[in-house]
């Protein structure tokens, strides 16, 4: 306990490390009273992350012949102004949708806050993207995309940048 408040062994650069003790308190704090719970799988594996965003997208949704594909439309963690516009086969999680955002079949919405209008067609993946980038996505056709928004602080100098591919 004392060696993860006062911060040894984290490998972490020359930070404000008084913050990061601090940080590290009120985290220990807070999660050493949570009961925890565990399952042993034999043979498990665990797939999130890829660098196909193709495979990313085909994890989170399901794909057309599939028993369970039938009236999918998975929103977990979300706010939906309006859950209407979001089409079977498409994955949102942690989002507020505002308005009228249209959500095709085959897209993954992770981490965002977008406001309407917004059509996105299918096959994106969109996360990390806050109301301000859903203005400026207004104009352009969202189809078999990859747009990330990344929070960047290095010292004191922080902004925001994106990742297109597609």
């Amino acid at each position: 306990e004392e060696a993860f408040v006062a911060g040894h062994k984290t490998g972490a650069g020359a930070g404000d490390t008084q913050a990061a003790r601090s940080a590290r308190t009120v985290l220990w704090k807070t999660l050493r009273t949570v009961p925890l719970t565990m399952a042993y799988l034999p043979d498990g594996t665990y797939k999130y992350m890829t660098s196909s965003a193709r495979e990313h997208i085909c994890r989170l949704t399901p794909q057309l012949g599939d028993a369970h594909s039938r009236g999918f439309c998975q929103v977990a963690h979300s706010s939906v102004e309006e859950p209407r516009l979001l089409e079977e086969g498409c994955s949102v999680t942690n989002c507020l949708l505002e308005g009228a955002v249209v959500v095709g079949p085959g897209n993954v919405i992770q981490h965002c806050c977008l406001q309407g209008p917004l059509h996105i067609h299918s096959g994106c993946l969109l996360t990390g993207l806050d109301v301000a980038s859903s203005a400026a996505l207004r104009s352009h056709s969202l189809q078999d995309v990859v747009i990330q928004g990344h929070r960047i602080r290095l010292r004191h100098l922080s902004c925001k940048v994106f990742t297109l591919s597609g």
